[in-house]
């Protein structure tokens, strides 16, 4: 379709409304072929201009696109940057009425080695302003962590025996692979409380599936915010409950549109969603660590297997070098992730 138009006559540079053009669009998600050819229909200066633009762009940390590709495509590139990491904020701990974990079986911190091997951004987000988010990862559409973003005093609402909470843990919801196996021609493998997950347990089929569960809030109540009756999601941070069209964060207001869903998974060691994509997201990691695999959209993909086993042989195999884009989420991060991944 792309060599249709360009032998039509469309220009690699008309823009959107909001001034976003092919070529644009191309870069943002990771289309180095169709990249290549609106490239190749430039005139020479302007070819350059835009290939040095390229490859900058294809530098920085959890860009969609990758300098491998761009040489490979006989385009311009320079080395992907180190990740930028700054120190947690101050006072995360401070206040919290529970420990780490909230009394759940759950890693208590991530090891700085394991850290350390983060391929995006780790920002303080008590520091990141609207404006520089807007510009350095919405607008560039690259994945961010935000270290320690929710303070544990927010976060012991849901700790294991606390007042509404207790009355949740009892309560058995169907889990699977995923958390909705329909949508990768599964089923799911059977129910589980989250007492049970404490336990780390695994299915009674074939596979000894890891379950991951889902739940969601009521529909939303008075006052912009989502309904209180749901006993596990009323003691989610406030900035959680607000109407759809209120960001969770104010460092998302330029960039917020509506939430579509809100959800709330759990599992025990070793679960973990298979491939699967989805539009722009944020993630907020209440208890444990969560280890992150993010392809592009031009790599987007479902799959029933099983994380690990995806992790350790179709990646290998199905990926370019540099894909997916790994990172690790300690307790009360979040990653943003602001383009269909």
């Amino acid at each position: 379709a792309a060599r249709l138009l360009l032998d039509a006559g469309a220009s690699p540079l008309a823009a959107t409304d909001v001034g976003i053009s092919a070529l644009r669009e191309a870069m943002l998600m990771g289309q180095v072929e169709i990249l290549a050819m609106m490239m190749r229909a430039l005139p020479e200066e302007e070819r350059e201009r835009r290939s040095r633009e390229a490859a900058r762009y294809a530098s920085l940390p959890g860009s969609p696109l990758l300098p491998s590709a761009l040489k490979e495509a006989g385009l311009p590139s320079l080395p992907r940057a180190r990740p930028r990491v700054d120190p947690p904020p101050r006072g995360a701990q401070e206040g919290a009425s529970c420990g780490e974990g909230g009394g759940w079986d759950a890693l208590r911190y991530l090891p700085e080695d394991v850290r350390s091997r983060c391929e995006i951004d780790q920002r303080d987000g008590s520091t990141l302003s609207e404006e520089e988010y807007f510009r350095e990862y919405f607008s560039q559409a690259r994945p961010v962590l935000l270290r320690d973003a929710i303070p544990l005093k927010q976060r012991c609402g849901l700790a294991k025996g606390r007042g509404p909470m207790k009355a949740a843990e009892t309560r058995k919801r169907r889990c699977g692979r995923t958390a909705y196996p329909s949508l990768t021609g599964q089923q799911f493998c059977g129910s589980f409380s989250y007492l049970d997950l404490n336990d780390h347990p695994a299915c009674s089929d074939e596979s000894r599936t890891l379950p991951v569960c889902v739940s969601k809030p009521n529909n939303a109540g008075g006052e912009g915010k989502i309904n209180g009756s749901s006993s596990v999601w009323s003691k989610l941070p406030v900035n959680f409950r607000y109407g759809p069209e209120h960001a969770p964060l104010a460092l998302l207001r330029r960039s917020w549109e509506a939430a579509g869903s809100r959800q709330l998974f759990a599992g025990g060691n070793g679960s973990g969603a298979a491939l699967h994509f989805h539009n722009a997201a944020y993630n907020a990691l209440f208890f444990g660590v969560k280890h992150w695999l993010i392809t592009p959209p031009r790599w987007a993909g479902i799959s029933g297997t099983a994380s690990t086993y995806w992790r350790d042989v179709h990646a290998p195999r199905d990926m370019p070098a540099g894909l997916p884009v790994r990172c690790s989420q300690g307790p009360g991060g979040r990653v943003l992730s602001c383009v269909p991944h």
